[in-house]
């Protein structure tokens, strides 16, 4: 059987890790033992040191003892972050694999108070965690189940997604518009949310195909949700409203991320490049989220311009 583990970073290598270009995991202390148990296959859950909470994993594609020259040469290609200095002849221990995945939701130890192995007397909540502490099929997958939650299918879908902008930008105190009102997330018609109509709509001529706008007296947000249409069409309407005081937002699935850039380097699109973001599916429920929480905190202070 496959074993698994939990291993310790710091946040910035969460971050690092999460762009995509870190492909390893070093152990800078060295191990003596144990590291052996890990094979092609296993899933490292990375537990963020000091914060003590869980931000994502990876699973192993090879576990190998390197040279100075081999680790400084991985670290030459950017496949480490913050890599050691190594003297000649010393060798570390490395975790290779191809894909860091990162959580859903922020899930921190003590919040592990029903998870266990297999075999483990005490929940993983009561664990000291030094290095690496293997786990098993039972524990991945309770972490899994608290860290990654079963998708809400209606929430990935156009409609949906243009929903929850809408409600993000009246949390945040924006005017909301949608391209088209009709159209619904589960029984709720798009229309009934947004508090700009066509008619009302400042530049309408330009932005009335956008899928949503955000509005406030001296500038625009523009979303335009990319699921199945094409990257370069949205880029495209965006390119039309350049001469407005305007940021720009593509919403797709966190795998378009790459297209979005390639995409977003052709010279059609000089006017609006340094205006344009890419927020995954993902990113956009964190910020949703959160933002309800921090509305729920701050509502008592009656802010004017929420």
């Amino acid at each position: 059987m496959v074993k698994h583990a939990i291993v310790l970073a710091d946040e910035d290598w969460c971050r690092a890790v999460a762009s995509g270009k870190v492909k390893v995991y070093d152990f800078k202390r060295g191990r003596k033992k144990g590291i052996r148990s890990l094979s092609p296959g296993s899933v490292c859950v990375v537990l963020v040191k000091g914060l003590h909470y869980l931000c994502g994993e990876f699973t192993v594609k090879e576990v190998k003892k390197v040279d100075a020259n081999e680790y400084n040469s991985l670290a030459s290609k950017g496949l480490i972050h913050n890599p050691v200095s190594l003297s000649p002849g010393q060798k570390i221990w490395i975790l290779l694999f191809d894909e860091f995945r990162e959580y859903r939701n922020k899930v921190y130890q003590d919040e592990l108070r029903d998870v266990k192995t297999s075999t483990s007397k005490e929940p993983i909540s009561n664990w000291p965690i030094p290095g690496l502490s293997y786990i098993d099929d039972v524990a991945l997958e309770g972490i899994r189940r608290k860290a990654v939650p079963p998708p809400q299918l209606a929430e990935e879908t156009h409609e949906c997604i243009e929903l929850r902008l809408i409600e993000l930008g009246e949390m945040l105190g924006f005017k909301t518009y949608v391209s088209d009102e009709s159209k619904k997330c589960g029984n709720i018609e798009l229309g009934s949310k947004t508090t700009l109509k066509r008619e009302i709509l400042p530049y309408a001529d330009k932005l009335k195909t956008i899928d949503v706008v955000w509005y406030k007296p001296t500038y625009f947000k523009l979303f335009e949700v990319v699921l199945t249409t094409d990257m370069r069409n949205s880029l495209v309407k965006f390119v039309d409203t350049a001469d407005l005081n305007a940021e720009y937002f593509i919403i797709a699935p966190s795998t378009n991320k790459n297209k979005f850039e390639r995409t977003l380097t052709s010279a059609a699109f000089d006017k609006i490049r340094d205006r344009t973001k890419f927020i995954s599916i993902e990113e956009l429920s964190k910020i949703y989220e959160t933002t309800i929480q921090w509305r729920k905190i701050i509502d008592i202070l009656n802010l004017p311009y929420l």
